[in-house]
């Protein structure tokens, strides 16, 4: 059986990697690639960067975008 938790670090794996081939990530992006709705996915994405995965770009509103962090980079030896 699946656990909540294990979902969840599927996703959040899910769109680190995403972010990692593609440099960054929005909402719909998100939406579209876990099949999940706004609210989920905006929660998911605050999360990472508030333990310092992602970080949050953008002025606000719907362009907002999510970039893997600098910490995160060099922990996976991505530094450019």
């Amino acid at each position: 059986m699946t656990t909540t938790l294990e979902i969840k670090l599927v996703k959040s794996s899910l769109a680190i990697d995403y972010v990692k081939i593609n440099d960054k990530i929005d909402n719909q992006t998100c939406q579209e690639m876990l099949g999940v709705d706004r609210g989920r996915t905006y929660r998911l994405l605050t999360e990472l960067v508030r333990e310092g995965k992602l970080v949050r770009e953008g002025d606000g509103g719907s362009s907002r975008e999510m970039r893997i962090s600098y910490l995160t980079e060099i922990l996976i030896g991505n530094l450019k």
